[in-house]
Formats: structure tokens, C-alpha cells, sequence
């Protein structure tokens, strides 16, 4: 029985050696024209990409309005969640960076950072954050 399981051991290492080689000397994919569509996104996609940067236009403008910075960072959140992509995470976070390391920032940013420190597998920090929106707001249903 052991020859077998080695047998079977060096057939599986052979192939993926030789799945690597055959790989190794693959080009990428150029297109010949400027004008060649690679990818067509979903048309929703362009529309929250486009109201999320008016948005964060107005944030650029005002970066302290932790209303506005929250309404994005729930956006974004949503997104990610939706699409399966953590780069709408980390543009949440984004949306939140003045607030990110204040001790006491107002409950909804500190909601959303705590969700996102959640995400981002920082359990110890995102329980501190939660404990924190506990004691300002102990009704508050959406912990």
C-alpha cells in the first residue's frame, strides 16, 4: 500500500510541474486596438460609482461632517458586501479616516468602525468600539 500512495504522490507532483511549465511562458492578453472591450460592468455599478463620487466630493469639501462621511461608508459597505469585494471595504474606511484613530468619535462613524475592524478580523478592537456605542446609546438597535 505505501508504494502506491508514492506512486501516486510523484504522478501529482509531475503534473503540476508540468501545468507550471506549460504556464510559465504564457504571455498576457494584449488587445490590438485601443477601442477593444475587455470587460462591460453593470450598468448599476456605474450609477452608484458615479453618485458615490459626487459624494465624496462633498466630503473633500467638508471632511468633517461625520454624517456625510457615514452615508458613504455605509454605501460602500453595502457594496462590498453585495459584490463580494474588499476594495469597497477599505474605500469605507476611506470615507472614515479623520475619525479612524479618534478614542471618541460620534456613534455613527464609531458604528460603521467597529463593522469595519470586524471585517478586517480585528475582533478585540471592533469589541471595544461596540462597547463604546453601548454606553453612548444603549437602545440602539443596531449593534
Amino acid at each position: 500500500m505505501r508504494v502506491n500512495s508514492m506512486v501516486g504522490y510523484s504522478v501529482i507532483w509531475l503534473v503540476c510541474a508540468l501545468e507550471m511549465a506549460a504556464t510559465r511562458g504564457a504571455e498576457p492578453y494584449r488587445p490590438l486596438q485601443n477601442e477593444e472591450v475587455l470587460e462591460t460592468l453593470p450598468s448599476g455599478f456605474i450609477k452608484n460609482r458615479d453618485e458615490l463620487a459626487t459624494l465624496r466630493q462633498q466630503l473633500a469639501a467638508d471632511p468633517q461632517n461625520h454624517g456625510l462621511a457615514s452615508q458613504i461608508a455605509t454605501r460602500y459597505m453595502k457594496l462590498g458586501n453585495q459584490e463580494g469585494d474588499p476594495r469597497y471595504f477599505g474605500y469605507a474606511r476611506a470615507a472614515l479616516q479623520a475619525w479612524w484613530l479618534q478614542p471618541d468619535p460620534p456613534s455613527d462613524i464609531l458604528r460603521i468602525r467597529a463593522k469595519l475592524k470586524e471585517k478586517d478580523h480585528q475582533y478585540t478592537e471592533a469589541q471595544v468600539d461596540f462597547a463604546k456605542l453601548v454606553q453612548l446609546d444603549p437602545q440602539d438597535v443596531q449593534k
